[in-house]
């Protein structure tokens, strides 16, 4: 009888046991899916930070931006006569590189020099050539006309320079006109080096160093870009 009791109360304690295992174990399963989640719902806020970092990276690539226009140029308005006459009427400082274009838009160029240094080039349209418009059929204009003038009003370009720079007095323009068989492709200091070596261009107009930089410095006004 005793026997019999004493194996009843060691099942109970078999099966208490168990089932006290059962809980503890779900809870810990309980627990490491509350983490999980937690985990899950941490890396998704991932992907915000990450983009509050790229916005700063934009920022600064802005302000260097900014910083690459440091420098200035010079833009000169000057009216040349055909016997290399030369007044400056304009003189500005400006911010920044000098706009200098290799596109050859026409066949006269001008060199901008520093002594013996060439600085810029650039081609436009002959400012010297003049040409008439066609009249109707019975008038006397009627007909293709090309003439020539004594004066023209030329805008230069002057990299790396200011009004207060002592290089003005060294400054010298010359003006080339392009020989019409020439199949201009790009126009820069180079390839006017090489259009001079092939005898490919005309000496047009001489303005020596030293002539310009006291008009230049009388008119020149500095402007700054808001």
């Amino acid at each position: 009888m005793n026997t019999n009791t004493n194996k009843t109360q060691k099942i109970k304690r078999i099966v208490l046991a168990g089932a006290l295992a059962c809980l503890t174990t779900g809870a810990v399963l309980m627990q490491s899916t509350g983490s999980s989640a937690q985990d899950k719902a941490t890396m998704g806020r991932i992907p915000g930070n990450s983009v509050a970092q790229g916005g700063k990276g934009e920022q600064q690539g802005r302000v260097s931006n900014r910083t690459a226009t440091n420098g200035s140029h010079l833009q000169l308005m000057l009216r040349v006569n055909a016997d290399g006459e030369t007044e400056v009427l304009k003189a500005a400082e400006l911010p920044g590189e000098a706009p200098v274009s290799d596109v050859p838009t026409g066949n006269f160029a001008y060199e901008v020099l520093d002594g013996n240094e060439a600085l810029a080039v650039e081609a436009t349209v002959d400012p010297f050539e003049q040409r008439s418009f066609s009249g109707p059929d019975e008038s006397d204009t009627h007909g293709h006309s090309i003439g020539r003038v004594e004066s023209a009003i030329i805008t230069i370009k002057v990299p790396k320079a200011t009004l207060s720079n002592a290089k003005l007095d060294n400054l010298a323009v010359r003006f080339y006109r392009i020989k019409p068989e020439v199949d201009l492709q790009q126009i820069n200091v180079a390839a006017l080096q090489q259009l001079k070596q092939a005898d490919q261009v005309e000496d047009v107009i001489n303005i020596e160093a030293g002539k310009l930089a006291p008009q230049i410095r009388a008119k020149g006004r500095k402007i700054s870009l808001q």
